[in-house]
């Protein structure tokens, strides 16, 4: 049995302990700072379950995460929301992934 984790931008960063939206490593698959968005050809190092897990175990936000994730899903199964995409919200983000994964 294989589980995906679906929603929109604001739920999946809360699911995953991660900060806002407009916070500086507001990226949930990788590591790329509020200030390279829009570049999307620069490569940044992906997140993994793990690291975020990490992070949100020290005492200060590192990477914009907040708290621990509620459950351990792998980012690969996590998918936004089909609005986001259509209205284009999520480019920046999916692009990036699929550039950076080769998909």
């Amino acid at each position: 049995l294989e589980f995906f984790l679906g929603g929109d931008l604001k739920f999946l960063l809360l699911f995953l302990g991660l900060g806002q939206a407009n916070s500086t490593y507001a990226c949930i698959w990788c590591l790329v700072p509020a200030c390279d968005r829009w570049n999307t050809s620069m490569v940044h190092a992906g997140r993994l379950i793990e690291d975020i897990q990490r992070c949100a175990e020290q005492s200060k936000e590192t990477y914009s995460v907040k708290n621990a994730p509620l459950l351990p899903i792998e980012l690969d199964h996590v998918v936004p929301d089909e609005l986001q995409i259509l209205l284009r919200i999520m480019d920046p983000y999916t692009h990036r992934k699929c550039h950076h994964t080769g998909s």
